[in-house]
């Protein structure tokens, strides 16, 4: 009971300080993008780091989550 306990007020902490970091850093961006509006006409386009990481990323699929053999660095 207590770790849950504990764990919630972790929790609840983490994400107040999360909520006050956001809210000091948008003060910080100019004001025609700062916060959300349906009707703006600015929009963020991620094609060029899209493209970046499809090029760097290495797709090795699921792991098994079996044990890896042990290597021998040869000298």
């Amino acid at each position: 009971m207590y770790i849950k306990i504990r764990s919630a007020a972790f929790i609840l902490t983490g994400l107040l300080t999360m909520s006050f970091t956001a809210q000091a850093a948008e003060s910080e961006v100019p004001e025609p993008f700062q916060g959300f509006d349906n009707t703006s006409k600015f929009t963020i386009k991620y094609d060029d780091l899209t493209a970046l990481l499809k090029t760097v990323v290495v797709d090795v699929g699921r792991s098994t989550r079996e044990i890896a053999e042990p290597t021998q660095a040869k000298t």
